[in-house]
């Protein structure tokens, strides 16, 4: 009990529900002393309280969903000011008994500007926030026609299924955690299609670029999947299936890749490249006299 009592959250949850109270009371006296209505007063003061709360709220809560933020900040920034306002006319007028002129001057505007502004800014923020889930819910159905059926690069459906792939892993490389938000990125098959693996959701995960060239090197292997796939005891497999792998995946993204450059980027010899490319059925290039 006293563990959960002396938690950081719990204590930060306390410090902000103090912090609340004292401005709401600030803030209330104040909006009441322009026509005496303490209860207006108060709504008023709670409506710009629980607004920038609000707002700071979605901020955390669209930095987990990697929303943009830069939205809300104008709205906490403009609401904190307001705020801040309050309270120092409270301080001001609490210990001096008088408002310095320009907040006499300047009261009824910034009071009577705060409340249509912060609803017209939440209604946009809702308005966001339901667009966002109607869109969500669009993926999901998307996501779910994906899972049922093969999908081929050569396909317009591919783009598709990439981007959903890419916001299922939460815009980030799932190898090295790299933020690719704005970066570009793979969406690489698990098991390659040459072994049998299919265009689907579950055969396939968002790599930074240069994480995908590791995989095919060989540098990493592939984990996240695998139960599903039938793979969970699969270990690493040998240097030359690794090869293999990659020679398939070379030529499908460059058919016109002759023996030789495949050779270099192998670190084979000419005649092993021939020797996989036999056993995995692939007809490589030549240079035009025959020869690769």
């Amino acid at each position: 009990m006293k563990a959960k009592l002396f938690d950081v959250n719990n204590l930060l949850w306390l410090a902000l529900v103090l912090a609340l109270a004292g401005s709401l009371k600030h803030l209330a006296a104040i909006f009441a002393s322009i026509d005496g209505n303490t209860f207006m007063g108060w709504l008023q003061a709670v409506a710009v309280d629980t607004g920038l709360f609000a707002l700071a709220y979605s901020i955390r809560v669209r930095k987990v969903a990697r929303r943009s933020i830069k939205p809300l900040w104008f709205g906490v920034t403009l609401f904190t000011g307001i705020s801040i306002y309050g309270n120092l006319a409270y301080g001001l007028l609490a210990t001096g008994g008088n408002l310095p002129a320009w907040i006499v001057a300047s009261r009824p505007y910034v009071l009577a500007g705060s409340l249509p502004i912060l609803v017209l800014f939440l209604s946009e923020l809702l308005s966001d926030d339901r667009q966002h889930a109607n869109e969500k819910e669009e993926k999901k159905r998307q996501f779910a026609q994906f899972a049922t059926k093969h999908t081929d690069k050569s396909t317009s459906d591919w783009l598709i299924l990439r981007q959903l792939i890419w916001d299922r892993d939460g815009k980030r490389c799932v190898d090295c955690n790299a933020d690719l938000s704005e970066a570009p990125y793979d969406c690489h098959h698990i098991i390659p299609e040459f072994q049998g693996g299919e265009g689907k959701p579950d055969n396939l995960v968002t790599l930074c670029r240069s994480c995908h060239k590791k995989r095919h090197k060989g540098d990493t292997f592939v984990t996240k999947g695998l139960d599903s796939l039938d793979k969970a005891n699969e270990a690493r497999i040998t240097t030359e299936e690794q090869r293999k792998r990659q020679l398939a995946t070379l030529h499908e993204e460059n058919p016109l890749a002759t023996i030789t450059e495949l050779a270099t980027q192998l670190g084979v010899s000419r005649g092993t490249v021939r020797n996989y490319a036999s056993e995995l059925d692939i007809e490589l290039a030549t240079n035009g006299n025959g020869r690769g």
